[in-house]
């Protein structure tokens, strides 16, 4: 990157004015030190100034890898001291929060958030200290998450929606059983598993049983004895017989 000539003559405008500051300092003391921090503001004000300084401060990080580490440092020093204050802290935070809601809004920005979003969780997975402190975010999140009744729910809901998205792929279905069968030789939950079956099987039994039974032709009602005409219930007595009669 190659400066423009107006780039040099400010600077070596500013090169000549600090000298003659200087000079003026040493010479009329109070008065000297008044026009050097007047010129310095005058040099903050000047765009020309400004832009040479940025472009040769980026120069300089290109060329010397020595420079370039110091003044990274300095500009990571100066974010710290930003967080350490509480003012500027919050409006830090205001600002970063403004730029990544621009950037979700513009489609180059969603994209490049995206990008920086998978490296930075490759890099905390192959950093083991790194991925600790995030498996223990996440946790200490799920926990919380299950407390609130909203999020509980949301959130059991998107296990089942997984669940069913697995049973539903054959080839991650068969690996999903492939986990799950050393958990079911576990003697605890094969014992429960099998308390399980026994009751859905007493059950389908009684089920079972209960629709034979509605199945079954009803047997006819026994017969009752006839009652008499006059209503008493009782049989009419035999007529003797006149030929069995001893007096004839």
């Amino acid at each position: 990157m190659r400066w423009k000539p107006t780039g040099w003559i400010a600077l070596f405008t500013c090169v000549v004015f600090l000298a003659a500051g200087c000079n003026q300092q040493g010479q009329n003391g109070q008065m000297g030190t008044q026009g050097m921090e007047q010129m310095t503001e005058n040099m903050a004000r000047s765009e020309q100034v400004q832009t040479s300084f940025s472009r040769g401060r980026v120069d300089v990080m290109k060329q010397d890898h020595q420079a370039r580490k110091v003044i990274l440092q300095n500009v990571l020093t100066e974010q710290n001291m930003m967080l350490e204050d509480p003012e500027l802290r919050s409006r830090l935070l205001d600002f970063n929060i403004e730029i990544n809601r621009l950037m979700t809004r513009d489609e180059q920005g969603l994209e490049q958030l995206k990008v920086s979003s998978i490296k930075s969780m490759e890099g905390i997975t192959h950093d083991t200290k790194a991925h600790r402190q995030m498996f223990q975010i996440e946790q200490l999140s799920r926990q919380k998450s299950l407390k609130d009744p909203k999020l509980r729910n949301q959130l059991l809901t998107q296990n089942i929606q997984e669940f069913s998205a697995v049973s539903n792929t054959p080839p991650l279905r068969s690996k999903m059983a492939d986990a799950m069968l050393p958990l079911l030789k576990d003697p605890k939950i094969a014992a429960e598993l099998e308390k399980m079956i026994q009751m859905a099987v007493q059950k389908e039994v009684q089920k079972i049983m209960a629709q034979m039974k509605q199945q079954q032709p009803k047997q006819p009602a026994p017969s009752q004895p006839k009652k008499d005409e006059s209503g008493s219930g009782h049989q009419p007595a035999p007529i003797d017989n006149p030929s069995s009669d001893p007096g004839n």
